[in-house]
């Protein structure tokens, strides 16, 4: 009778962040008879099971392959006939079931042992990816997941050999848009922001708004600035929209205090605030009202 004494020598987990590492399993055996005799050197077939418990009688993968012993040693890459299913996660033991020629499968089976892969992955599990990370709740008074730190030192980016042309980055990839620091900055603000999509900010432009429904209410005009609200336009070089919603500054220096659907259409026109209200002409003021 034939017997399999097994070994694990490698578990290689499957993390998003380690995705060089090859998703299969290194495993290594030795063949003998029940007197503990070296099989012949020759060609084997073994029938790989995995389960998630020691004693279960269903497996959750298994794999044939045909191996060669050398002086009763037999090597298997698991998972290079039958790809190792994603729902594989290596979050908890695994046992393997082996079976040589047809034969019944041996006992006892053999538990799967991490090494330096699977113990890297570990520890990447809590780390934040380059490649972006899934929050699983959200920050409220550090409840939830953040970047930052957790003792009364400040958190710090650095970078070496910035210039004030090179500013620092950050993006808000789900609302298209970017908040940009340069404290080195010669000319300029040394910051802008521009959240929640549209158009392309303006030079040195700054658009605070939380939200817009259309791709040009945005500070598209060079040196614009929209300090708050959504739906805001300013599309003039210089214009200015202090707030409100649905606002529009379209030439050189107009401005629109707030209010809501308020447009200064004209050069350096202003309006102040309330609702519905067009300043058209140069130099035009419309205070309020509607």
């Amino acid at each position: 009778m034939r017997w399999f004494y097994g070994a694990v020598a490698v578990v290689l987990a499957t993390v998003s962040v380690w995705a060089q590492v090859p998703r299969v399993l290194s495993y290594q055996g030795i063949l003998t008879n029940r007197d503990g005799r070296i099989l012949p050197d020759g060609d084997y077939e073994l029938q790989i099971r995995l389960y998630d418990r020691l004693d279960a009688t269903e497996p959750i993968y298994s794999e044939r392959q045909r191996v060669t012993s050398k002086h009763g040693v037999v090597n298997v890459l698991i998972g290079t006939v039958e790809p190792l299913p994603e729902r594989l996660t290596f979050d908890r033991v695994y046992y393997v079931g082996v079976s040589v020629n047809g034969s019944e499968e041996l006992q006892p089976r053999t538990m799967l042992t991490a090494v330096p892969y699977a113990l890297r992955a570990e520890s990447a599990a809590t780390a934040w990816a380059l490649t972006g990370n899934s929050i699983t709740s959200a920050w409220n008074g550090m409840s939830g997941s953040f970047l930052g730190t957790t003792n009364t030192q400040p958190l710090v980016f650095a970078r070496t050999n910035i210039t004030p042309l090179q500013p620092l980055q950050v993006l808000w990839v789900g609302n298209q848009g970017t908040f940009c620091f340069n404290p080195l900055a010669s000319s300029g603000p040394a910051w802008r922001i521009q959240r929640g999509g549209g158009n392309k900010l303006g030079l040195h432009a700054v658009d605070l708004q939380s939200a817009r429904s259309e791709a040009t209410q945005v500070a598209s005009g060079n040196y614009s600035v929209i300090g708050g609200g959504l739906d805001n336009t300013a599309s003039g070089v210089g214009a200015t929209v202090g707030g409100g919603g649905g606002n529009t500054a379209s030439d050189t220096s107009a401005t629109v205090g707030g209010g809501e659907q308020n447009t200064a259409r004209g050069y350096a026109a202003t309006v102040g605030g309330g609702g519905f209200n067009t300043a058209s002409s140069n130099y035009a003021t419309v205070g309020g009202g509607g």
